[in-house]
């Protein structure tokens, strides 16, 4: 392993150690100390990484708090909407256990779509079948080949979008 895949992974740790701890050396571990302190000595990264975690931790030490009153009335809805939920006393205190995940899924979940009976597949089926025959029958088909012999040169295509979404240009009129 050479010498930067070991900093590199030093470097990861510090990283790991700042997420968790924070940027004061005074909440890391002893060891965690004595580990990353040369490397931070020595080391612009990794002094780069602890400033950064610092200038977090002011930013969150500014965050408001949440006041004491607030807490309790938090706490207060949360134990009232649970006694409100309360199950029958004929099911067993073991099972009484409420899976919030699967009940937030459902609620999040779309909507199934309806299914449309095979009717209404073979009629639209039967539609576009009629209207294929009236286009071949009638001859536009032809006409249509010729849309695509001016859609195969660029120039043309170019020209053609840019007049309908633009509208005409005052230098062509």
């Amino acid at each position: 392993m050479s010498a930067d895949d070991k900093r590199n992974i030093e470097l990861e740790a510090l990283q790991s150690l700042l997420d968790s701890h924070g940027g004061d050396a005074d909440r890391w571990p002893a060891l965690a100390r004595e580990r990353f302190g040369g490397l931070i000595a020595s080391d612009d990264a990794a002094r780069m990484l602890v400033a950064e975690a610092r200038a977090l931790d002011a930013v969150l030490m500014r965050a408001p708090t949440v006041s004491d009153a607030r807490r309790r009335a938090l706490a207060d809805r949360i134990v009232a909407a649970a006694k409100a939920a309360e199950p029958p006393a004929s099911i067993p205190v073991q099972d009484r256990v409420v899976d919030l995940a699967a009940e937030r899924r459902l609620r999040a979940a779309p909507p199934l779509p309806q299914q449309r009976s095979v009717w209404q597949a073979a009629g639209m089926l039967a539609a576009s079948l009629i209207a294929g025959i009236v286009i071949g029958v009638s001859g536009m088909g032809s006409s249509l080949g010729d849309l695509t012999s001016l859609f195969n040169d660029t120039d043309t295509l170019t020209a053609t979008l840019s007049l309908a979404v633009d509208g005409p240009d005052e230098d062509v009129l």
